[in-house]
């Protein structure tokens, strides 16, 4: 997977950009025109629960290197949210307590490969996958799970990012 490390624009000092500068993990690149694609990403769906507006309530992961010995929930079940999960959990040699939590029983939207990559972290104890369940409240220390059928429990937490889509 190839991420950018930095971005910046090719002009002299008091001149015009001419072109950017673009350096990922896998190489350095130039181009005349950037185009930054966010799609609907700029509205994000929010969760509809108490504390769903504290600070450690996010709805972008930009960097999972951010956190290390960590309790870090996941909600959604996309790619985006398998992908958020998986990269929490294998970072600092899986120093992070990851919870991904999904409304549903099956990761049917996302990818094969991430629904394969998320069985093996989740059999091999890296991520705690709670399906068939809903954050139900949001304390500075912990959330509060409701599962579709069942009694709430709390779980320990330090960050949510919350990977529900957008709104249209």
């Amino acid at each position: 997977k190839e991420t950018v490390e930095s971005l910046k624009p090719r002009a002299a000092e008091g001149q015009p950009c001419q072109g950017f500068e673009i350096k990922t993990n896998k190489g350095s690149y130039t181009a005349n025109r950037l185009v930054i694609a966010l799609g609907t990403r700029g509205n994000p769906r929010t969760l509809r629960c108490e504390g769903y507006d504290l600070d450690k309530v996010r709805y972008h992961l930009t960097d999972p290197a951010l956190h290390n010995g960590e309790h870090v929930m996941i909600v959604g079940g996309g790619n985006s949210a398998l992908e958020a999960a998986i990269a929490i959990a294998e970072i600092h040699n899986g120093s992070n307590h990851v919870h991904l939590v999904y409304r549903g029983d099956t990761f049917k939207r996302a990818s094969q490969k991430n629904n394969e990559e998320l069985s093996s972290l989740e059999k091999a104890g890296k991520i705690t996958v709670h399906r068939n369940t809903n954050p139900a409240g949001i304390t500075q220390d912990t959330v509060a799970l409701k599962p579709n059928d069942g009694e709430s429990y709390t779980v320990d937490n330090h960050f949510i990012y919350c990977m529900l889509g957008a709104e249209a």
